[in-house]
């Protein structure tokens, strides 16, 4: 949206990403929770992301730094792809999209699969995983392809920051999150403890009262006449009837 850096990165549309699904969730679907969104959408990036970087393989871009040897470990195609300026150069795609490819078959394997791990930890796991291969990659980049702001290294810098932001939601969702939930479920069977006292206390008031006009119907019934005097009535709380004082006049 606005031209601070020399250039485009992917770091940013997460970012946008993450404020898109947190502020649908809120304010247009809010039947959806937000961590579950977040784990369902979010590392399906690094899928996105590991098929996307062969486009910088093609387009010769974003690679590394002069590499020590000639890349014999790597297919004659990718070698000669990487034969770039007189030199062969690290193929940071290559590493990239592997590492990316890892991070995704790690989620949706073992954490998705495990009972342990909570909605919206996954979408940390994502965010960590992510900025520390791209913080590493940053390293190797020729320096043709490090953004900047000045003399700030914004990918790499914006990467260590991801990483906190995801150990931060790993650690929320998986265990202050849930101490909320208790919380919420511990007040909801205070709750209906109160409701079952309140409707006790009703039929002891429904009790009480019947109680009270039969004792009317037999002042009648004797012809007598009394002062009757309760003090202190409270209905809610019928156990704390005080006395009632019958004086005959």
């Amino acid at each position: 949206m606005f031209s601070i850096s020399s250039g485009r990165s992917i770091l940013g549309s997460i970012f946008f990403v993450y404020l898109w699904i947190f502020y649908y969730t809120k304010f247009h679907a809010s039947y959806i929770e937000t961590r579950f969104a977040l784990s369902i959408f979010l590392p399906n990036i690094l899928l996105g992301q590991a098929i996307g970087r062969w486009g910088n393989f093609f387009q010769q871009d974003v690679y590394g730094n002069v590499a020590a040897n000639d890349l014999a470990m790597l297919p004659e195609f990718i070698r000669e792809h990487m034969y770039i300026d007189d030199a062969y150069r690290q193929p940071l795609f290559l590493y990239e999209s592997i590492l990316d490819f890892l991070g995704w078959i790690i989620i949706i394997s073992i954490l998705k699969n495990s009972k342990k791990i909570k909605p919206g930890v996954h979408a940390g796991f994502y965010l960590f995983w992510y900025g520390m291969i791209r913080a590493s990659l940053e390293l190797f980049r020729d320096n043709t392809f490090i953004m900047h702001i000045g003399n700030v290294p914004t990918s790499f810098v914006l990467a260590l920051i991801f990483m906190f932001i995801g150990l931060f939601i790993m650690y929320y969702y998986q265990f202050l999150f849930v101490k909320k939930e208790v919380w919420i479920k511990f007040n909801y069977k205070q709750k209906k403890k109160q409701i079952f006292s309140n409707l006790t206390n009703f039929w002891n008031l429904i009790i009480f009262k019947l109680s009270f006009n039969n004792f009317l119907l037999n002042i009648k019934k004797n012809k007598k006449k009394y002062n009757i005097y309760v003090g202190n009535l409270n209905f809610l709380k019928v156990e704390k009837f005080k006395k009632t004082i019958i004086t005959e006049y």
